[in-house]
């Protein structure tokens, strides 16, 4: 597994939450950038695993958590400054990808995406044409979530993720907060 999808898993946590910029940032090329702004508030090394990073954050304190949210509304702020467009890097990203498929013919990920579809779709026909026993319920419905995940996947690489939704979390928080300061 690459340091970028260790990263990545950092970033669906915790810090996702409280710093979506950073968390958005880390598995792209300003990863190491966006990591070290984090571990420098934490009080840890660059070198910590991830895992470490991730139990100081569920354990860090409220202010600390302010305290990022501010870092992470600067980075977004000097990014930007800078010209640098983390959501234009992040659709290159995807756009590299598609492209990719395209110049080599590749038909692996449309097989893999068929692949996905038919088996979400014969698992749920299955759920609701067959009495599935207890014993087995929890194993069938936990494939059934992870099928679901990767649906959805499937979807983002084809049709592309909702940057609207991340957008309409950044609004909402930035509402939030400006509720929290007038009270």
């Amino acid at each position: 597994m690459s340091i970028f999808n260790d990263i990545a898993k950092v970033g669906k946590g915790i810090l996702g939450t409280v710093a979506p910029v950073l968390a958005g940032a880390l598995p792209g090329p300003m990863g190491a950038l966006a990591k070290k702004i984090v571990t420098d508030l934490l009080g840890l090394d660059q070198d910590t695993p991830n895992e470490e990073i991730e139990k100081a954050l569920a354990a860090a304190s409220p202010e600390t958590l302010i305290k990022l949210r501010e870092i992470d509304a600067k980075f977004k702020t000097d990014m930007e400054q800078i010209g640098v467009d983390l959501e234009r890097i992040a659709v290159d990203d995807r756009k590299s990808a598609r492209d990719r498929n395209v110049a080599l013919k590749d038909r692996t990920p449309a097989a893999l995406a068929w692949l996905v579809v038919s088996a979400w779709i014969g698992v749920t026909v299955f759920l609701f044409c067959c009495d599935i026993p207890q014993a087995n319920r929890e194993i069938i419905f936990r494939a059934l979530g992870t099928m679901d995940g990767v649906l959805m996947l499937v979807m983002a690489f084809y049709f592309g993720s909702s940057s609207g939704s991340a957008k309409k979390s950044d609004t909402i928080a930035r509402l939030t907060e400006t509720d929290l300061g007038q009270k």
